[in-house]
């Protein structure tokens, strides 16, 4: 009853009274001054032997509230259960009580009256912050298995991100290459140039992982907000700076391994590419057989037919058919078609 908070009624003063949750209230259609039966010894077969009837006489909350919990004096537990000891035993100093020396008196009390019995086990004595926080990973352990499979999709987003990276790395920088081999032209050894790349990836690194982190922090107290004004109460984040500074870290070391390749790839460009221009592209041919001739697009060359009228250039002249399209000195060659 120590560990309750009386919300309505009130507390159990004799045996055969009792507290119950809200959830348990509900979940049974219980209200204060009703009663109940409830069974504590049952038979081999299951069936419940002398079942109490006891009375609702408040409603507290409690730590716990599955839709069972019920709460009485020790003395009235104990008569109704049957048993003669105790599973735990809950103490509460005043203030500017020692702790330690408490703890240590009652441990004294504990293994004195444990050697006294035989076979006899121990008991635990702990702070108030040990049993909430063994009770907190008792708790969380329900939700191992879940982390777990987040934990992987984690791991391979990661991998993801950084094959990403490295082929992005890997466009710039070709990207880049004529800059890069006049960087070489002018004395940057390959060391030099790849050094730099991948400070540079370094820093985009820094830049995209500081934003992430700033983003999430952003995300988690807008969404704690933003659920309150319906109703739903979800704890923020607070500002966890010990597990920014390391994603942010990861994020760091993530992009320093997937810009190396590139930049060592990128590093060993030929100082002569600076110079390299694009090449020309190549003429659309105007006839299979007579494509690569000069003049090709004249129609008195073998294999190409004669056009039906006259071209408008100059005599002695015949025009091409492809850029600029000029007229070039011609004579016809012997057994060729005339002009009509």
């Amino acid at each position: 009853m120590s560990v309750t908070k009386l919300t309505s009624g009130r507390q159990p003063a004799k045996t055969g009274e009792i507290t119950v949750t809200p959830r348990t209230a509900d979940r049974l259609s219980l209200k204060v001054g009703g009663t109940t039966k409830v069974a504590f010894r049952y038979d081999d077969k299951g069936k419940p032997l002398d079942p109490a009837t006891l009375t609702v006489v408040g409603i507290v909350e409690g730590p716990e509230d599955y839709g069972f919990q019920a709460y009485a004096p020790q003395a009235a537990v104990s008569a109704l259960t049957g048993e003669d000891y105790l599973q735990r035993i809950d103490v509460r100093l005043g203030s500017g009580a020692d702790a330690d020396g408490v703890r240590n008196q009652i441990a004294s009390i504990v293994a004195a009256g444990t050697a006294a019995v035989k076979d006899g086990t121990q008991p635990q004595v702990a702070t108030g912050s040990e049993i909430r926080l063994a009770e907190a990973r008792d708790k969380a352990a329900q939700v191992d298995d879940v982390f777990k499979v987040i934990f992987v999709f984690v791991a391979v987003a990661v991998v993801a991100a950084g094959l990403v990276a490295a082929s992005t790395f890997r466009i710039v920088f070709a990207q880049r290459m004529r800059q890069l081999a006049l960087l070489r032209a002018v004395g940057a050894g390959r060391g030099g140039v790849s050094l730099s790349l991948a400070v540079e990836g370094a820093l985009t690194g820094l830049a995209t992982g500081t934003v992430g982190v700033l983003l999430a922090l952003g995300a988690g107290h807008l969404v704690p907000a933003l659920a309150r004004a319906f109703g739903p109460q979800i704890a923020s984040p607070g500002f966890p700076l010990q597990p920014a500074l390391l994603t942010i870290a990861l994020a760091v070391v993530i992009t320093m391994v997937a810009v190396v390749a590139p930049a060592f790839t990128a590093g060993r460009v030929s100082p002569s590419k600076r110079c390299a221009a694009p090449a020309p592209p190549a003429p659309a041919p105007t006839s299979a057989s007579c494509a690569g001739r000069p003049g090709c697009c004249s129609p008195w060359w073998p294999g190409c037919s004669p056009p039906t009228s006259r071209p408008t250039c100059p005599a002695a002249t015949r025009r091409t058919t492809t850029p600029p399209r000029t007229c070039w000195p011609w004579s016809p060659p012997a057994g060729s078609p005339s002009w009509p």
